[in-house]
Protein backbone atom coordinates (compact mmCIF):
# COMPACT_ATOMS: atom_id res chain seq x y z
CA UNK A 1 0.00 0.00 0.00
CA UNK A 2 0.83 3.51 -0.66
CA UNK A 3 0.11 6.71 1.14
CA UNK A 4 -0.94 9.79 0.21
CA UNK A 5 0.05 12.74 2.70
CA UNK A 6 -1.95 15.72 3.46
CA UNK A 7 -1.01 17.89 5.72
CA UNK A 8 -2.89 21.26 7.51
CA UNK A 9 -1.88 22.96 10.57
CA UNK A 10 -2.57 20.91 12.94
CA UNK A 11 -2.89 16.98 11.54
CA UNK A 12 -0.91 15.06 9.33
CA UNK A 13 -3.53 12.74 7.27
CA UNK A 14 -2.35 9.75 5.88
CA UNK A 15 -4.68 8.29 2.74
CA UNK A 16 -3.24 4.68 2.81
CA UNK A 17 -4.30 3.63 -0.96
CA UNK A 18 -4.44 -0.46 -2.21
CA UNK A 19 -2.50 0.55 -5.23
CA UNK A 20 0.09 2.91 -7.12
CA UNK A 21 -2.99 3.82 -9.37
CA UNK A 22 -4.87 5.02 -7.05
CA UNK A 23 -2.37 6.94 -5.30
CA UNK A 24 -0.82 8.67 -8.37
CA UNK A 25 -4.93 9.05 -8.88
CA UNK A 26 -4.96 11.27 -5.32
CA UNK A 27 -1.91 12.49 -5.21
CA UNK A 28 -2.97 15.81 -6.49
CA UNK A 29 -4.24 16.97 -2.78
CA UNK A 30 -1.11 15.41 -1.60
CA UNK A 31 1.22 18.39 0.86
CA UNK A 32 4.05 18.07 2.56
CA UNK A 33 5.68 21.39 4.03
CA UNK A 34 7.46 21.54 7.08
CA UNK A 35 5.46 23.41 9.46
CA UNK A 36 7.31 25.79 11.99
CA UNK A 37 6.52 24.49 15.69
CA UNK A 38 3.82 22.15 14.77
CA UNK A 39 3.02 19.07 17.02
CA UNK A 40 0.50 17.11 14.25
CA UNK A 41 -1.91 14.97 14.95
CA UNK A 42 -1.51 11.64 12.83
CA UNK A 43 -4.72 10.59 11.15
CA UNK A 44 -5.00 7.41 9.30
CA UNK A 45 -7.21 7.32 6.73
CA UNK A 46 -8.03 4.12 4.56
CA UNK A 47 -9.09 4.11 0.66
CA UNK A 48 -10.75 1.13 -0.79
CA UNK A 49 -11.51 0.39 -3.79
CA UNK A 50 -15.37 -0.50 -4.61
CA UNK A 51 -17.15 -0.85 -8.11
CA UNK A 52 -15.03 1.42 -9.86
CA UNK A 53 -15.24 3.69 -7.20
CA UNK A 54 -13.24 5.10 -4.08
CA UNK A 55 -14.75 4.39 -0.60
CA UNK A 56 -13.59 6.12 3.04
CA UNK A 57 -14.56 7.17 6.28
CA UNK A 58 -13.53 10.77 7.34
CA UNK A 59 -13.05 11.34 10.55
CA UNK A 60 -15.86 11.95 12.77
CA UNK A 61 -18.39 12.42 9.76
CA UNK A 62 -20.26 10.07 6.88
CA UNK A 63 -18.67 7.56 4.45
CA UNK A 64 -17.42 9.53 1.27
CA UNK A 65 -17.84 7.67 -2.53
CA UNK A 66 -17.26 8.73 -5.49
CA UNK A 67 -14.63 8.85 -8.52
CA UNK A 68 -11.07 10.71 -7.46
CA UNK A 69 -12.17 13.95 -8.40
CA UNK A 70 -15.05 13.96 -5.73
CA UNK A 71 -12.90 12.31 -3.40
CA UNK A 72 -10.36 15.27 -3.38
CA UNK A 73 -12.95 17.70 -3.90
CA UNK A 74 -14.24 16.75 -0.34
CA UNK A 75 -11.04 16.31 1.49
CA UNK A 76 -10.24 19.85 0.34
CA UNK A 77 -13.09 21.01 2.08
CA UNK A 78 -12.14 19.05 5.00
CA UNK A 79 -9.17 20.67 5.06
CA UNK A 80 -10.06 23.78 4.67
CA UNK A 81 -12.83 24.05 7.31
CA UNK A 82 -10.47 22.38 10.01
CA UNK A 83 -7.71 25.00 9.40
CA UNK A 84 -10.96 27.88 9.69
CA UNK A 85 -12.39 25.71 12.89
CA UNK A 86 -9.06 26.01 14.67
CA UNK A 87 -9.49 29.13 15.84
CA UNK A 88 -13.08 30.68 15.76
CA UNK A 89 -12.06 34.26 14.89
CA UNK A 90 -9.90 33.42 11.18
CA UNK A 91 -9.70 35.83 8.90
CA UNK A 92 -8.52 34.56 5.11
CA UNK A 93 -6.48 36.30 3.03
CA UNK A 94 -6.89 35.34 -0.86
CA UNK A 95 -2.84 35.69 -1.48
CA UNK A 96 0.63 34.20 -2.14
CA UNK A 97 2.41 34.62 1.02
CA UNK A 98 6.48 34.60 -0.19
CA UNK A 99 9.57 35.19 2.03
CA UNK A 100 12.86 36.51 0.93
CA UNK A 101 15.47 34.64 0.84
CA UNK A 102 17.59 36.98 2.94
CA UNK A 103 15.30 37.55 5.96
CA UNK A 104 13.27 33.97 6.31
CA UNK A 105 11.22 35.69 8.45
CA UNK A 106 9.63 38.32 6.89
CA UNK A 107 6.28 37.66 4.28
CA UNK A 108 5.90 39.12 1.28
CA UNK A 109 2.00 38.95 0.70
CA UNK A 110 1.27 39.04 -3.06
CA UNK A 111 -2.49 39.61 -3.39
CA UNK A 112 -4.40 39.49 -6.85
CA UNK A 113 -7.55 38.74 -8.38
CA UNK A 114 -8.19 35.79 -10.07
CA UNK A 115 -6.54 35.96 -13.41
CA UNK A 116 -3.97 39.04 -12.38
CA UNK A 117 -1.37 36.54 -13.04
CA UNK A 118 -0.83 35.95 -8.84
CA UNK A 119 0.49 32.75 -9.49
CA UNK A 120 2.90 32.91 -12.46
CA UNK A 121 4.71 36.30 -10.64
CA UNK A 122 4.68 33.82 -7.59
CA UNK A 123 6.85 30.82 -10.00
CA UNK A 124 8.83 33.81 -11.47
CA UNK A 125 9.60 34.51 -8.07
CA UNK A 126 10.61 30.96 -7.01
CA UNK A 127 12.67 30.62 -9.96
CA UNK A 128 14.37 34.11 -8.76
CA UNK A 129 15.41 32.65 -5.32
CA UNK A 130 12.49 33.39 -3.04
CA UNK A 131 10.63 30.94 -1.03
CA UNK A 132 7.13 30.07 -1.66
CA UNK A 133 4.53 29.06 1.73
CA UNK A 134 1.34 29.26 -0.64
CA UNK A 135 -0.60 30.78 -2.77
CA UNK A 136 -4.24 30.62 -1.70
CA UNK A 137 -5.16 31.48 1.58
CA UNK A 138 -3.15 33.51 4.65
CA UNK A 139 -4.49 33.11 7.54
CA UNK A 140 -4.88 35.71 10.25
CA UNK A 141 -6.26 35.29 13.88
CA UNK A 142 -5.84 37.30 16.94
CA UNK A 143 -2.62 35.85 18.00
CA UNK A 144 -0.96 34.69 14.72
CA UNK A 145 -0.83 34.35 11.36
CA UNK A 146 0.44 31.79 9.00
CA UNK A 147 -0.26 30.26 5.03
CA UNK A 148 -2.67 27.64 4.68
CA UNK A 149 -0.65 24.24 3.56
CA UNK A 150 -1.64 23.69 -0.49
CA UNK A 151 0.65 22.68 -3.47
CA UNK A 152 0.44 25.83 -5.84
CA UNK A 153 -2.19 25.16 -8.63
CA UNK A 154 -0.84 26.22 -11.95
CA UNK A 155 -2.58 26.13 -14.87
CA UNK A 156 -0.88 24.67 -18.66
CA UNK A 157 -0.68 27.82 -20.04
CA UNK A 158 2.13 29.49 -17.33
CA UNK A 159 4.19 26.37 -18.33
CA UNK A 160 6.18 28.83 -21.32
CA UNK A 161 6.46 31.89 -19.13
CA UNK A 162 8.66 29.84 -16.19
CA UNK A 163 10.89 27.53 -18.97
CA UNK A 164 13.31 26.86 -15.50
CA UNK A 165 10.75 24.85 -13.88
CA UNK A 166 8.74 24.02 -17.00
CA UNK A 167 9.70 20.20 -16.98
CA UNK A 168 9.30 20.04 -13.14
CA UNK A 169 5.60 21.35 -12.95
CA UNK A 170 4.22 19.43 -16.10
CA UNK A 171 5.68 16.14 -14.08
CA UNK A 172 3.54 17.16 -11.56
CA UNK A 173 0.12 15.87 -9.77
CA UNK A 174 -2.55 17.12 -12.33
CA UNK A 175 -5.84 17.40 -12.99
CA UNK A 176 -8.14 17.79 -16.31
CA UNK A 177 -10.74 21.06 -16.74
CA UNK A 178 -13.42 20.13 -18.57
CA UNK A 179 -11.61 21.19 -21.93
CA UNK A 180 -8.66 18.68 -20.78
CA UNK A 181 -6.43 20.98 -19.98
CA UNK A 182 -4.30 20.38 -17.40
CA UNK A 183 -3.64 21.68 -13.83
CA UNK A 184 -1.04 21.13 -12.08
CA UNK A 185 -0.37 20.92 -8.08
CA UNK A 186 3.43 22.40 -7.40
CA UNK A 187 5.32 21.30 -4.61
CA UNK A 188 6.58 25.04 -3.93
CA UNK A 189 10.09 22.99 -3.00
CA UNK A 190 10.19 22.70 -6.96
CA UNK A 191 13.01 24.55 -7.37
CA UNK A 192 15.48 23.06 -4.87
CA UNK A 193 14.42 25.33 -1.99
CA UNK A 194 12.66 23.07 1.35
CA UNK A 195 8.82 24.06 1.25
CA UNK A 196 8.77 25.29 4.94
CA UNK A 197 5.64 27.22 6.68
CA UNK A 198 5.96 29.38 9.60
CA UNK A 199 4.84 31.97 11.32
CA UNK A 200 6.31 35.35 10.47
CA UNK A 201 5.81 39.26 10.12
CA UNK A 202 4.70 40.61 7.04
CA UNK A 203 6.92 42.95 5.19
CA UNK A 204 5.45 44.01 2.36
CA UNK A 205 2.00 43.76 0.26
CA UNK A 206 1.92 43.64 -3.27
CA UNK A 207 -1.44 44.46 -4.92
CA UNK A 208 -1.46 43.13 -8.78
CA UNK A 209 -3.62 44.98 -11.82
CA UNK A 210 -3.56 42.80 -14.69
CA UNK A 211 -2.20 44.38 -18.00
CA UNK A 212 -1.44 41.60 -19.69
CA UNK A 213 0.70 42.30 -22.84
CA UNK A 214 2.03 45.64 -21.91
CA UNK A 215 4.81 47.49 -19.10
CA UNK A 216 4.78 46.77 -15.83
CA UNK A 217 5.36 49.72 -13.31
CA UNK A 218 5.03 49.13 -9.30
CA UNK A 219 4.26 52.43 -7.11
CA UNK A 220 3.72 52.31 -3.41
CA UNK A 221 0.34 53.41 -1.77
CA UNK A 222 -1.22 54.37 1.28
CA UNK A 223 -2.36 52.61 4.54
CA UNK A 224 -6.07 53.31 3.03
CA UNK A 225 -5.95 52.65 0.09
CA UNK A 226 -3.67 49.36 0.83
CA UNK A 227 -6.58 48.11 3.61
CA UNK A 228 -9.90 48.53 1.25
CA UNK A 229 -7.35 46.81 -1.38
CA UNK A 230 -6.67 44.15 1.16
CA UNK A 231 -10.35 43.61 2.38
CA UNK A 232 -11.83 43.41 -0.81
CA UNK A 233 -9.60 39.90 -0.91
CA UNK A 234 -10.32 38.69 2.17
CA UNK A 235 -12.81 36.64 4.31
CA UNK A 236 -13.92 37.76 7.91
CA UNK A 237 -14.96 36.09 9.84
CA UNK A 238 -19.26 35.65 10.94
CA UNK A 239 -19.62 38.09 14.35
CA UNK A 240 -15.71 38.89 14.99
CA UNK A 241 -15.76 41.68 11.71
CA UNK A 242 -14.63 44.65 13.69
CA UNK A 243 -11.96 42.85 15.53
CA UNK A 244 -10.70 40.98 12.16
CA UNK A 245 -11.06 44.36 10.38
CA UNK A 246 -8.63 45.64 12.96
CA UNK A 247 -6.25 42.67 12.08
CA UNK A 248 -5.65 43.71 8.60
CA UNK A 249 -5.38 47.40 9.35
CA UNK A 250 -2.44 46.51 11.55
CA UNK A 251 -1.11 44.67 8.57
CA UNK A 252 -0.61 47.51 6.45
CA UNK A 253 0.02 49.85 8.94
CA UNK A 254 3.29 48.30 9.69
CA UNK A 255 3.99 46.74 5.73
CA UNK A 256 5.17 48.55 2.96
CA UNK A 257 2.46 48.77 0.46
CA UNK A 258 3.33 48.27 -3.61
CA UNK A 259 0.02 48.34 -6.38
CA UNK A 260 1.94 46.21 -9.50
CA UNK A 261 0.49 46.75 -13.12
CA UNK A 262 1.27 43.73 -14.37
CA UNK A 263 2.44 43.25 -17.80
CA UNK A 264 5.59 42.42 -19.05
CA UNK A 265 7.23 39.63 -16.31
CA UNK A 266 10.85 39.94 -16.20
CA UNK A 267 10.12 43.93 -15.99
CA UNK A 268 7.64 42.94 -13.07
CA UNK A 269 10.40 40.93 -11.63
CA UNK A 270 13.11 43.26 -11.73
CA UNK A 271 11.08 46.29 -10.02
CA UNK A 272 9.51 44.00 -7.35
CA UNK A 273 12.63 42.17 -6.16
CA UNK A 274 13.95 46.36 -6.20
CA UNK A 275 10.82 47.03 -4.44
CA UNK A 276 11.40 44.95 -1.27
CA UNK A 277 15.08 44.94 -1.22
Amino acid sequence: MRDVVCRTLTREYRLACPSAEIAEALAFIAAEPEIAGAALQPMALAVAEAQGFLRLELPGGPRLEGDAQHVMSALHGLFAQETVNAESDCCLVHCATIVHPERPSARILVVGQAGAGKTTLTLRLLEAGYAVEGDEHYLVWARRAIARPRRLRVKGGSLALVPRLAAAIAASPRIAFWDGAPLYAVDPAVAGRPWRIAEGQVEHVVFLEPNHGGLSHIKPIGAQEGLRRLLSESVLPKGAVGPAAARLRGIVANARLHALLLGDLDRALWQVRHAIA
